[in-house]
């Protein structure tokens, strides 16, 4: 037997945001608002992005949760409107879309398991900055490692080189796009250790390495490493390419959801230039499959003989430009209807 959806309250309706990664979110007395979560596939929102929290979701203590984006003229209720996220995104939502239909049923514990890392019990966690000051005891020491790798004093410079003598590792700070410190990456110098190593509680998979960099207008570079985002800002620079491109990293070769959303809302134009091998490869597969309904996307080619990632290929002197250019196109489909 079908149970009737009740009206979620404020908690519920901002769990299931949260859980399908919806973006600036804000709350009032009687309504949610948020960017529209349907935008990649609605012809009302530009380039299929909505950086203006355009959706408003009713808080109603008689009845379903109306929903209403004033910008793509959506409308309907809560539960249709995740079931047509599930139905339009490469992401399974399927079991948001059972919570959504039928509340009554749920035991919170079950809550709990079934979306990851969401708490039920406790609001939204806010994003955690740290002061200057957690660089003064590493701040402006460029090892000879990276001097050794081909990177320059000013480049160093410019992306605040620090180092750990008491663990002999090579730490930039990562900043989010307010140049906020998030967290630190150490990456070892004496090969005797783990390669890379996370300061300060840093989670990787809500950040991209040099966003705080990213200029107006630019087409984004997406890399994998740390040390492949700074070498290839070296590299464009150096090529005089800097106003043309902005570049950042993973800190990894699997981008996260978060990765995923910030990269389309970052730039219009998006290359990607991955390690050359399976890992680079599945990686750029998955980044691909959630943002090319979104962007320009186009992909590097390797030249066989000048390296197996952009660090290698930096270090070669192939001109970066003509790589670029040469990068070829990634089509989306799309549909005919009234989404996009």
């Amino acid at each position: 037997m079908r149970i009737q959806q009740r009206d979620m309250n404020k908690k519920e309706i901002l769990m299931v945001l949260d859980a399908i990664g919806a973006e600036n979110i804000q709350e009032g007395s009687r309504n949610i608002q948020c960017s529209c979560f349907l935008a990649p596939w609605r012809k009302g929102h530009r380039s299929g992005t909505d950086s203006r929290p355009s959706m408003g979701i009713l808080i109603n203590d008689h009845g379903e949760s109306k929903i209403h984006c004033f910008a793509c003229e959506y409308g309907g209720t809560l539960k249709d409107a995740v079931a047509e996220l599930n139905k339009r995104s490469d992401d399974d939502f399927s079991d948001i879309v059972s919570l959504v239909d039928d509340y009554d049923n749920i035991d919170p514990i079950l809550l709990v398991s079934t979306i990851p890392d969401y708490d039920y019990y406790e609001p939204k966690k806010q994003e955690i900055t740290f002061g200057e000051e957690v660089l003064d005891d590493i701040r402006g020491k460029a090892h000879k490692y990276l001097i050794d790798r081909g990177f320059e004093l000013e480049t160093l410079k410019e992306w605040e080189s620090c180092f750990d003598k008491k663990y002999m590792r090579a730490v930039f700070p990562v900043r989010n796009k307010y140049s906020k410190i998030v967290g630190t990456v150490g990456r070892t110098v004496n090969n005797h250790q783990v390669k890379y190593f996370n300061y300060l509680g840093f989670d990787k998979s809500k950040y991209l390495f040099g966003e705080n960099k990213i200029k107006n207008g630019t087409s984004l570079v997406v890399v994998e490493g740390l040390l492949d985002t700074v070498k290839l800002w070296q590299g464009l620079n150096e090529e005089g390419l800097i106003d043309k491109y902005s570049v950042v990293g993973l800190l990894g070769s699997e981008p996260s959801i978060v990765q995923c959303n910030k990269i389309r809302g970052f730039a219009n134009e998006v290359i990607l230039f991955f390690d050359n091998d399976k890992a680079g490869d599945l990686g750029q597969k998955k980044l691909a499959r959630h943002i090319q309904k979104q962007v320009l996307l186009r992909s590097v080619d390797y030249v066989e003989g000048i390296g197996g990632d952009p660090d290698e290929v930096v270090n070669s002197g192939y001109p970066l430009e003509k790589l670029i250019e040469d990068s070829k196109l990634i089509v989306a489909k799309r549909d005919n209807d009234d989404w996009r």
